[in-house]
């Protein structure tokens, strides 16, 4: 996938204990990578805070249109 600073996407993400999540993350910027992944640095509207994800764990990614900030 091809991702853009400050743009939405709703993601499902798979964490290490295999739970996995729906979320709406804002990019805020993209870090190098960490073995075969890429860190992801997002506003996490779910926990409402940043957090970092790391892209092999996201299981599918969509764009959301008219994004906006709202945090």
């Amino acid at each position: 996938m091809q991702w853009e600073t400050g743009k939405r996407y709703l993601i499902s993400y798979e964490a290490e204990s295999g739970q996995r999540t729906e979320r709406q993350i804002d990019l805020l910027g993209i870090s190098a990578s960490h073995g075969d992944a890429t860190c992801l640095r997002a506003f996490c509207h779910l926990r409402g805070e940043e957090r970092t994800f790391r892209s092999d764990r996201i299981v599918s990614a969509v764009l959301v249109a008219n994004s906006g900030r709202s945090y």
